[in-house]
């Protein structure tokens, strides 16, 4: 939860790039914070899009680009999961993504989704290469 009194974090609308950007920048740094390493596991369910933006911020130290992150991780389907370990100081040691469950069981008709980088930089996270072609509308 993002406050005690409300389960999530407001959304101001309509929300653009720019204000999904600081979002998702705010998510990482208050799970860091709410849930610190000696708080044990951690769940977090959300989205395609945002799974894999909070999994960048959470693990952005593993990779030396936005775009190396976002080449390296495979299209996300419904029950879909990306796991992120994190060390007793805080620092993400690994991030991988489970199999694409609906793929399995033949559920759903929701195909695997993610927005190529070079389609839009600024999809997942903040990028100075800005918002590109925007072909992920």
């Amino acid at each position: 939860m993002w406050d005690p009194s409300y389960g999530s974090s407001p959304i101001k609308t309509p929300e653009d790039t720019t204000l999904y950007n600081q979002r998702v920048a705010k998510m990482a740094q208050v799970l860091k914070v709410r849930f610190p390493p000696a708080s044990g596991d951690l769940a977090v369910f959300t989205h395609a899009t945002t799974s894999f933006s909070l999994a960048y911020g959470l693990c952005s130290n593993l990779f030396a680009s936005l775009q190396e992150f976002v080449d390296s991780m495979p299209a996300i389907a419904p029950a879909g999961v990306i796991v992120v370990t994190i060390d007793g100081k805080g620092h993400c040691t690994n991030l991988t993504q489970t199999q694409n469950v609906a793929e399995v069981v033949e559920c759903g008709e929701t195909e695997p989704y993610k927005c190529e980088f070079a389609d839009s930089p600024n999809w997942y996270w903040e990028d100075p290469l800005g918002s590109g072609p925007d072909k992920c509308h």
